[in-house]
């Protein structure tokens, strides 16, 4: 598998309200993006992102502000069977 197949199976384009951001997985249904990517959004809130051409939903779990560390960490459900490679 080439470098790019892998980071288009681990790259998410997360729609926020008029724009968007990237986040990658990190762990099965976890997904780690920029907190400033959601700053409109608070922690609780559903956020869309699109991976693999289909849409999906997410719940934002965890924010650690912009003047911190600029992470937020979004969580969601599938029935996509994640392997380990």
């Amino acid at each position: 598998m080439t470098l790019e197949q892998l980071v288009r199976q681990c790259v998410v384009k997360i729609l926020v309200p008029h724009d968007w951001g990237t986040g990658f997985f990190v762990g099965e249904g976890v997904i780690l993006t920029c907190a400033h990517v959601v700053n409109a959004l608070e922690v609780g809130d559903t956020v869309k992102f699109v991976w693999q051409d289909q849409e999906h939903n997410a719940t934002i779990a965890q924010k650690i502000p912009a003047t911190q560390a600029d992470v937020a960490l979004l969580r969601f459900v599938s029935n996509y069977k994640f392997e380990n490679s």
